[in-house]
């Protein structure tokens, strides 16, 4: 089962089941179109159809951004209609219009969703879902890391360009944050998502930033000098780009085969925190939960 949050109610998928709901919990039921995007005959004649075949196209924009949502990263035109078995045309016509309805958003010839539509079940995404099952053994060090320095901590994993907050640890003076209510923030922008981009598999070009020209920052620099140094140094910082007046610092997870799988990350409010001071600790805090994520123990 898949639920979709979206600015005005919820949309739930149980297998080939599509219904929509407002906020109050009141059901409105929509019938699931085929794979042909067919509508069933109705026999109350032509304004029976047209009713149908509304509630069809309902149906389908459902059914695109359940696949947005349980897609492991963003998708082009043709896999949307692959992926849902609607025509080329169909699914670029839906597409405007969930654009338009700010429910997608597009980078260049892939779309997502946007910040304004959050999944309420987990999407399927190997990335989430390993460091979700591993959530038993790492959160204990979180607790601990925020007893240790009463700052907020966070979990987060690389998707696209990206991070998506898994888990979060914190008190009642938590730092506010833009990535708040979405669990999702620009990878660029954060500290755990530099490092995660410093050491992906296959870096790739970094997405420009929108309305911007020219190389993308960090901390004032140019980024893949940034990642250069985050290689070097094992940790990441973030002095107030996505946030401002709040500083952070990252360190890796990594899995029995050393490669990193997540971030974890301090965050803390420009007065009086020092990502530098806290950097030991935090890197304390990642191997530990390395050694979770590896499966073995100390001794």
């Amino acid at each position: 089962m898949v639920v979709i949050k979206t600015g005005v109610g919820y949309i739930r998928l149980t297998g080939v089941e599509m219904c929509a709901f407002s906020a109050s919990g009141k059901p409105i039921a929509l019938p699931a179109a085929g794979p042909a995007g067919a509508a069933p005959p109705d026999p109350r004649g032509a304004r029976g159809r047209r009713e149908n075949t509304a509630l069809s196209m309902a149906g389908k924009a459902t059914a695109l951004l359940a696949a947005l949502a349980t897609a492991p990263s963003s998708l082009t035109l043709s896999e949307l209609a692959r992926r849902t078995g609607f025509a080329k045309t169909t699914t670029y016509r839906l597409l405007g219009a969930l654009l338009e309805g700010g429910l997608v958003r597009r980078n260049g010839t892939r779309y997502r969703l946007n910040d304004g539509v959050s999944w309420l079940v987990p999407p399927a995404d190997h990335r989430v879902s390993r460091i979700r099952r591993l959530r038993r053994g790492l959160l204990p060090h979180m607790v601990g890391l925020y007893e240790a320095s009463r700052q907020t901590v966070n979990l987060v994993v690389l998707r696209d360009d990206e991070v998506v907050y898994v888990d979060r640890v914190y008190g009642r003076d938590r730092v506010a944050s833009r990535s708040d209510g979405v669990d999702r923030a620009p990878a660029r922008l954060t500290a755990g998502g530099r490092l995660l981009l410093a050491y992906r598999p296959h870096p790739g070009q970094i997405a420009p930033e929108p309305a911007h020209d020219g190389p993308v920052r960090a901390n004032g620099h140019d980024l893949e000098s940034v990642l250069t140094g985050i290689r070097r140094e094992g940790v990441a910082y973030n002095y107030g780009d996505l946030t401002a007046g709040v500083y952070c610092v990252a360190a890796p997870v990594r899995d029995r085969k050393g490669e990193v799988i997540a971030a974890v990350s301090l965050a803390g409010r420009a007065r009086g925190f020092d990502p530098v001071h806290h950097a030991p600790l935090l890197r304390r805090t990642a191997y530990a939960m390395s050694v979770v994520a590896c499966g073995t123990r100390h001794g």
